[in-house]
């Protein structure tokens, strides 16, 4: 398991030296060293005899504290079996040792065996848990035997045999299960016990404790009064059972917990009564019984929380496949009628039959004759175990046929056999009629992006000639020559007329022929007049380097590309800031270009116009969509994002370029190439 995953790491890296393994060694050291110290002085309040616990919860430390976090961190279990009341003699390294390898081992081979993530999730987990416990318990009790023996001569060695495994088993069963599901927790984030494998601080689990507890009493002091020699102690097994097959595997830990520490503190507040090593025997079995049977209750659970799920996922796609609206059956492929093994409401309307007429009928009896070679080529998709697409006349019980655009494909059962196929109904008249208000609705839709751009460019026009009748009106009053207004009135009212007569050219699918528009004198007129519709804070600098020239265009169309572009620059200012236009020659198309078309030869000179402003940029992502049909940056009502995507169809309708360069806070350059043409001088 990675460091990185466990607190033991986590906490490691607050330390002097991060990131090295001594520091997590440490750590690691440190927490087991604690948690050793605290379970010996634990087991020692527990004695129920002169230097005889009831259980050494020892052992089933190391063994989970080795099984979650593996070999990277064993040498804190030496630290921890050497560093607490160890004189160092020839006993107390020997017993050290005897715990190291046995229990340390034991936890490795259990964490080969069974998932470190959580070790006990099912039956077969913990079955693999008690037969560890169990080897190394009296492994380690042969052990104790040989060693030990000769220097307890009061002791047999099947005595200390005896009182090592069942101390050290006791403990094991106890302090394994917690253990395990406490350092899984601390070394998984996010961790979460399946349900059922943790003891629940709940009522019910309160309530058995509390019934444990009072037949625990009941048993003593039966023991106690008929000398029964511990055998009174199997009536706790019931409640104890009881637990666990109402709560599972923790409902069992929790159980046994109660039942052990209620016989040790009987025994030390009353006294011993009897032979202690029975009733460790006897609990020991309890335990055991009960683990098994609380593991076989969670996996039970468990499947049934599975099969449950899938039941309510069966029934969700059912519903689902019910409710959608293209139809939908199920046939049995191995009869040639193809009977209906299912369904759907939308067949069921599309053919007109009830779910009781489908039972006697199959999809064979609904074809009409004339499709019969299509039943013919399903067949033999169905002995190929093949899809196939096939359109049919299908009979309905209305009288009257429906063509069904059919899609068959196989389900395989678990041996691999077509048992069923799946059908998928399609009307194709539906269909058409579907296609035909899709149709429909997009003729309204570009309706309404070719009314929305006749609107925006003659607005645009619009506007200067609504300020300049206004100081025409003003100069009049003030006996002024207002001739040049009046032009330029008539000039954009001609424009607006060019503007309706394309729309109506367009809307009659003719097609104006291009003529050669001298680029420079149509740009500066164009400029001139946005200057004059333009707020006094916006400032236009107008640099014309290229010499004469011409390129296949209108002069309203020249005028629609600069309006936009400068209407825009305009608008991202906030109508204060300095816009730049920039007019000049160069050698080609720009290398983004690609392969021009056979009229635009790439060593003809091509015009390169630059738009640029000094508003606040965009961000990439504005830019990638900057050319999009009614995208915009703007609030709702001030913009119909129309403006630059016609830009971008008339530029690419000269078979020119159009490109955009800009960035937060530095404003945007929008640059235009467009191709000359050599009609200039019959122009």
């Amino acid at each position: 398991m990675a460091p990185s995953n466990n607190v033991l790491h986590a906490l490691s890296t607050r330390l002097p030296g991060k990131g090295f393994r001594g520091a997590r060694f440490a750590v690691a050291a440190c927490a087991y060293v604690g948690l050793w110290i605290i379970l010996y002085e634990a087991a020692h309040l527990f004695d129920i005899a002169h230097s005889a616990s009831a259980w050494y919860p020892g052992p089933g430390l190391t063994i989970a504290f080795c099984a979650v976090y593996g070999p990277r961190y064993f040498p804190a279990v030496i630290l921890g079996a050497f560093l607490y009341e160890n004189t160092f003699t020839y006993l107390d390294v020997a017993s050290g040792l005897r715990h190291v390898i046995v229990y340390g081992s034991a936890g490795l081979v259990l964490r080969h065996l069974i998932a470190p993530t959580f070790p006990l999730q099912t039956k077969d987990h913990v079955s693999v848990f008690l037969s560890v416990a169990c080897i190394s318990t009296l492994a380690s009790a042969v052990l104790a035997g040989a060693i030990f023996q000769p220097y307890w001569t009061n002791s047999t060695f099947t005595d200390i045999l005896v009182s090592f495994w069942i101390g050290d088993m006791a403990g094991v069963l106890l302090a394994g299960p917690v253990f395990l599901i406490t350092f899984s927790w601390l070394a998984t984030r996010g961790w979460t016990a399946p349900t059922g494998w943790v003891p629940l601080a709940s009522s019910a689990t309160g309530i058995g404790a509390v019934f444990i507890v009072v037949l625990g009493v009941v048993a003593f002091f039966i023991d106690a009064s008929l000398g029964t020699n511990g055998k009174a102690w199997f009536v706790v097994l019931f409640p104890v059972v009881l637990l666990a097959l109402r709560q599972g595997f923790g409902g069992a830990v929790a159980g046994i917990i109660v039942v052990n520490i209620a016989a040790v503190l009987l025994f030390k507040i009353f006294g011993r009564v009897g032979d202690p090593a029975q009733l460790q025997v006897l609990l020991v079995m309890i335990d055991i019984a009960a683990l098994l049977i609380g593991a076989t209750i969670s996996e039970q659970k468990a499947t049934e929380q599975g099969l449950r799920a899938s039941e309510r996922r069966q029934r969700d796609v059912a519903a689902a496949v019910h409710a959608s609206p293209v139809g939908t059956t199920i046939v049995n492929a191995a009869d040639s009628k193809l009977p209906f093994v299912f369904a759907n409401d939308a067949f069921h309307l599309m053919c007109g039959y009830g779910p009781e007429d489908l039972r006697t009928i199959g999809l064979a009896d609904l074809l009409a004759p004339d499709s019969q070679q299509c039943l013919e080529e399903i067949l033999r998709a169905i002995g190929a175990m093949e899809r196939t697409n096939c359109e049919v006349v299908l009979r309905t019980a209305y009288g009257a046929g429906v063509r069904d655009r059919l899609t068959v494909a196989p389900i395989a059962d678990s041996a691999g056999g077509p048992v069923s196929y799946l059908v998928l109904h399609e009307d194709v008249a539906a269909t058409r009629d579907r296609e035909r208000l899709e149709r429909e609705r997009e003729k309204l839709v570009a309706l309404g992006q070719l009314a929305g751009g006749v609107a925006h460019e003659i607005n645009n026009l619009l506007h200067p000639m609504i300020n300049l009748a206004k100081d025409a009106e003003r100069m009049w009053d003030e006996q002024q020559d207002m001739r040049r207004h009046l032009r330029t009135i008539r000039s954009c009212g001609v424009k607006a007329a060019d503007i309706v007569k394309k729309v109506l050219s367009f809307a009659r699918q003719g097609s104006d022929a291009r003529t050669a528009v001298d680029l420079g004198d149509a740009l500066l007129s164009s400029v001139d007049l946005n200057r004059r519709s333009l707020p006094p804070t916006v400032e236009i600098e107008t640099v014309v380097n290229a010499p004469t020239g011409c390129i296949l265009a209108s002069r309203t169309e020249v005028s629609q590309v600069l309006t936009n572009l400068v209407l825009n620059a305009s608008q991202a200012m906030g109508g204060r800031g300095a816009i730049k236009i920039v007019l000049d020659l160069v050698g080609g198309p720009p290398a983004s270009f690609g392969q021009p078309t056979t009229e635009c030869v790439r060593d003809r000179p091509w015009f390169r116009l630059s738009v640029s402003d000094t508003g606040p940029g965009m961000s990439d992502d504005v830019r990638a969509r900057i050319f999009e049909p009614f995208f915009t940056t703007k609030p709702l009502g001030e913009g119909t994002g129309l403006g630059l995507s016609i830009v971008y169809g008339i530029v690419k309708d000269w078979d020119g370029s159009i490109e955009v360069s800009s960035a937060p806070g530095r404003g945007a350059t929008f640059t235009v190439h467009i191709p000359t043409t050599n009609l200039c001088a019959n122009a």
